[in-house]
């Protein structure tokens, strides 16, 4: 390979360029691919095609077993593959890991080297490799953050359903008072919520989203036990706590081919949200907020695991087992998390939406999947 060196670290293979040449950019971005080669060269080459260019891509494969190494070496190879549209303004910084380690901890093996090296990098956004950003997303949402606050940390975007370009498949985290974590703004329409513009919104998820620097080194990194799913949900609330905001901007979209990789309501990926709900809401929920809500919250979770049983649907059951098991694993962060708290209960409890009726949930659950498989039109 040219031009590149190799840094092995415990069970993780890395192929980094050198950057002399290059200023120290501004923003990072991630994508994390696992069996992703169908999905990778759409995905680089709109990132490759940002206005914004003051941006070094970190890719991170999790053990790929499909040709997902064929594209890789051609990065290592070349700054433009033939499969490319357009150069990315950096040379890409390549991580291999041996197996599948998660969402979680592949994301912070780019954000610790992050916070070792000195200088340079203020944001860091995150990309599903099964999204396609537009071409001005990266600079809408850096924007958005640098026209914000000082306590603006994070910046949620208008993830779109890919056969559905018109149709919002997520605008940011929405959480409510039973601890029910949720896409907002589902089913709207883009020209809609444009309308409205920048709004305050819980958290952003981690499928497309901007982060600040600072704000990672004040509440940390994903909690890697998690896995997968609800980790965006979890440092969402860990960052409220801690007094800082986020926003969505609605001008800032990609195009989402939904639950490409961890396939939406598969057993593997209810077990996780289940059992990491119940991490979540333990971690982050003081014992003010957890008495005023307990009544919806044991509503939720009943209803869900009596559905479960009714639909044999042993891995939301056996989730929330799991979690439950597992709860004394959290007590120390529930404790830092609960005592380093500078925004009073009554005040989080202001930014949680109203826990939605029975009947509200199947119906949003039904949308979803309507959603998921609606036909565009003319097809």
């Amino acid at each position: 390979m040219r031009n590149a060196y190799y840094v092995t670290l415990r069970n993780t293979h890395y192929a980094i360029r050198p950057q002399t040449v290059l200023s120290n950019p501004q923003t990072a971005v991630i994508v994390l691919n696992w069996n992703g080669a169908r999905l990778l060269p759409e995905c680089l080459s709109a990132l490759a095609s940002q206005t914004y260019r003051d941006f070094e891509l970190f890719l991170v494969d999790n053990g790929s077993i499909d040709a997902s190494w064929l594209l890789l070496r051609d990065l290592e190879r070349t700054e433009r593959p033939d499969w490319m549209s357009a150069a990315l303004p950096r040379p890409v910084r390549i991580i291999r890991n041996q197996d599948n380690v998660g969402f979680s901890e592949a994301n912070n093996q780019v954000l610790k080297q992050l916070h070792a090296s000195p200088g340079g990098i203020r944001y860091i956004a995150l990309l599903n490799n099964d999204a396609i950003p537009a071409p001005d997303w990266l600079g809408e949402i850096v924007d958005t953050m640098e026209s914000g606050s000082p306590s603006v940390g994070m910046v949620a975007s208008t993830m779109l359903f890919e056969h559905l370009p018109d149709v919002v498949a997520s605008a940011g985290i929405s959480v409510h008072r039973d601890g029910v974590a949720l896409d907002r703004g589902l089913g709207l329409s883009n020209a809609d919520l444009q309308v409205v513009g920048v709004r305050p919104v819980f958290g952003a998820s981690a499928g497309a989203a901007l982060y600040r620097a600072e704000l990672l080194r004040d509440v940390g990194l994903f909690d890697e036990r998690f896995f997968s799913y609800l980790e965006d949900a979890d440092l969402a609330w860990r960052a409220r706590w801690r007094g800082w905001k986020a926003l969505h901007n609605p001008n800032a979209t990609v195009r989402h081919i939904y639950s490409a990789t961890g396939v939406q309501e598969s057993p593997f990926k209810r077990r996780l949200i289940s059992r990491n709900r119940v991490w979540t809401l333990y971690k982050n929920m003081p014992e003010a907020l957890l008495r005023r809500y307990a009544s919806l919250i044991i509503r939720y979770d009943a209803l869900v695991i009596l559905r479960g049983v009714l639909a044999r649907d042993r891995e939301s059951v056996k989730g929330r087992f799991e979690g439950l098991m597992r709860l004394g694993e959290f007590t120390e962060d529930r404790r830092k998390i609960t005592t380093c708290m500078r925004v009073h209960p009554d005040e989080m409890a202001q930014m949680l939406a109203p826990a939605l009726s029975p009947l509200q949930a199947v119906k949003y659950r039904k949308r979803l999947n309507f959603l998921l498989h609606l036909k565009p039109e003319g097809d």
